[in-house]
């Protein structure tokens, strides 16, 4: 599907990405990922890896890349997330003052 069709050209100044999410390893990868036509940048997208400091704790990265740009750009990466294996856990990016809640109820 063309990422046209989910997203405009530029997102707007305040936006937020949530999800609600249950891992079944602790392996890296998205959560999601909007790429260009050629696969080569990430527009919108929230990567989850293990953290480098506590392998017990996981790093979630938003990526927010300007249409202008030709390579992905993180723009928020957070490291306090508890381990997530087999649990559900509910995220929420907000980009306006770059935070991020975790396990809210």
């Amino acid at each position: 599907m063309p990422y046209r069709i989910i997203m405009p050209e530029k997102l707007p100044a305040e936006f937020s990405v949530s999800a609600a999410v249950k891992f079944a390893s602790a392996s890296s990868g998205f959560l999601f990922a909007v790429v260009t036509p050629l696969e080569t940048v990430v527009q919108l997208g929230v990567q989850v890896t293990p953290a480098l400091e506590n392998r017990q704790h996981a790093n979630f990265s938003l990526f927010y890349t300007d249409p202008d740009r030709h390579s992905s750009e993180v723009i928020a990466s957070f490291d306090v997330v508890p381990d997530v294996v087999d649990k559900w856990t509910r995220s929420v990016f907000i980009n306006t003052f770059l935070c991020y809640f975790w396990d809210i109820v």
